[in-house]
């Protein structure tokens, strides 16, 4: 097997085929291994650059990749969904696992993109909603309520740990604790 001979040099040619491809849903890693085409990270440099948009247009390769891009990953979407829809019987007529498994997993690898890549369109919709007086300032309140202070018996808490507690350990330990009060009873 000889060397390729890969492209170096930006084209109209190449980038309306790269552009066709990636839209057709097929990955740039992919369209690359193609012997005329040029390595994925010329491609990457090709679309920082913004080659062929020297007037500054935005009609240049970055804008019409990024459009590409999106309904590439458009299709993907519609592959979930065929995916999905697919019959998962082997030859015998019986439900193949492995092969629901395998759709599954890339089932999700599709969404998970998709959610990322896209995230107002394919990802999670998560909303808040405020009501109220569309004129008046929101206002933040913040109370702070009082609790009784709790009782503590100290016969029970000997009794529990299994030596005595007078109340002066307990009132030196905290001078403001209720203990005399529940002793005394």
């Amino acid at each position: 097997m000889g060397l390729r001979q890969k492209t170096r040099k930006y084209t109209e040619a190449i980038a309306e085929e790269i552009c066709d491809r990636i839209a057709s849903g097929e990955s740039l890693m992919s369209i690359c291994r193609s012997p005329h085409m040029p390595t994925d990270n010329l491609v990457r440099f090709w679309v920082v650059n913004d080659a062929a948009d020297k007037q500054g247009t935005g009609k240049g390769f970055a804008a019409r990749f990024m459009r590409a891009r999106e309904l590439g990953l458009d299709r993907m979407a519609e592959e979930v969904i065929e995916i999905g829809d697919a019959d998962y019987r082997g030859p015998d007529g019986l439900v193949d696992n492995a092969a629901i498994q395998q759709a599954r997993l890339r089932s999700d690898n599709r969404r998970w993109l998709l959610s990322k890549a896209l995230p107002k369109k394919y990802g999670d919709r998560v909303t808040a909603e405020i009501t109220g007086d569309a004129n008046a300032p929101l206002l933040q309140r913040i109370e702070l309520v009082a609790v009784a202070p709790k009782v503590i018996d100290a016969k029970r808490v000997s009794d529990v740990i299994g030596a005595p507690i007078s109340v002066d350990y307990a009132r030196e330990r905290d001078p403001h604790s209720p203990v005399g009060d529940a002793v005394d009873d």
